[in-house]
């Protein structure tokens, strides 16, 4: 099995986000930590950072040594247009593995991770078809409706009390993924239809660091987690 944390130098919203310091370590350290505890949890997978960015080649090599493979990755893949399939494949030609076996990414956008729910998706890594984990949505989805006709885009019993209306809804939260290698190349997806599992995270809210708004929601959830005791993975020194 094959962990990939991807991180592409440009970024639009908030540029350099993946080298910036949150939390006292680059953005990108949280989920690499992430990566090696699922390494421990599973047993015989690798871990690549494939990215484009010098500072963060040389913080891997620096900070991890051989723990962990940096990939240069090459320009064609390293565009806002590259598809993310492309280049978890890309990661897994270089690592030996071709199309054969398994796949974990981890998106260096989503730094914060509980312990449980990363042992729960280790679990989970390891079975047929793909995985995907999901999160309770930070709004509830009855309340969304579509403004170009009014229409209620999911409709909700009027007896139903609010606090009930989201119990069984999740959202794909983009913290983690897994599949089959094969599956990945011939799809290009990474919820092939009918043969993705999603695996609920205990975390109250998912975050994906895209703009500075988000960064600071990030900030937020980690003073929130640390004044809950929360057990959650954190880059060593």
């Amino acid at each position: 099995m094959l962990i990939i944390v991807p991180a592409r130098e440009g970024s639009k919203g908030l540029p350099g986000k993946n080298s910036r310091d949150f939390c006292g370590h680059a953005l990108i350290d949280w989920s690499l930590s992430a990566a090696l505890y699922l390494q421990e949890k599973i047993g015989g997978a690798s871990v690549q950072v494939t990215t484009d960015c010098p500072m963060i080649l040389a913080l891997v090599a620096r900070k991890y040594g051989n723990k962990i493979t940096a990939r240069k990755r090459p320009a064609v893949l390293s565009s806002d247009t590259a598809a993310m399939a492309d280049v978890v494949l890309d990661a897994a030609d270089f690592s030996g593995m071709g199309r054969v076996g398994r796949y974990v990414l981890l998106q260096p956008t989503s730094p914060l991770r509980l312990l449980s729910d990363l042992e729960n998706f280790a679990k989970h890594a390891t079975m047929m078809g793909a995985q995907v984990s999901c999160t309770r949505p930070a709004e509830d989805p009855h309340d969304l409706i579509d403004i170009t006709n009014g229409k209620t885009l999911v409709a909700a019993q009027p007896t139903t009390r609010r606090q009930d209306h989201s119990r069984y809804l999740r959202f794909v939260d983009g913290s983690l993924y897994a599949g089959d290698l094969t599956q990945l190349a011939k799809t290009r997806s990474f919820m092939p239809t009918q043969k993705t599992a999603f695996v609920p995270l205990d975390i109250p809210r998912a975050i994906d660091i895209d703009t500075a708004l988000d960064w600071h929601m990030g900030l937020a959830l980690y003073d929130w987690l640390i004044k809950k005791e929360a057990p959650f993975v954190r880059p060593a020194p």
